[in-house]
């Protein structure tokens, strides 16, 4: 991620005014992968919800952020965030 903090924060701001029928909340997912891409499937109480297509590039950075956000988060409130287990 180039971008700096307070770009990150302004979409967040933004994207929070959004109309509720483009806010997803959701507490589970699926996920896919092929020679081309990553599929996400989101879902809520075990019913999807929403289908995300992705570059193999954007998924790994979103998984590198996702880690350094949650290691930085447990850190500084000295808690462990679990996995759900399957």
């Amino acid at each position: 991620m180039s971008e700096d903090i307070s770009e990150h924060i302004a979409i967040i701001e933004k994207a929070s005014n959004l109309p509720e029928e483009k806010q997803i909340y959701f507490n589970g997912f699926t996920v896919g992968i092929s020679p081309q891409d990553i599929a996400i499937v989101l879902s809520r109480n075990s019913r999807p919800i929403a289908f995300l297509n992705t570059s193999h590039s954007i998924a790994r950075e979103l998984q590198h952020l996702l880690t350094k956000l949650l290691d930085d988060l447990e850190k500084s409130k000295e808690k462990t965030v679990d996995a759900k287990p399957k």
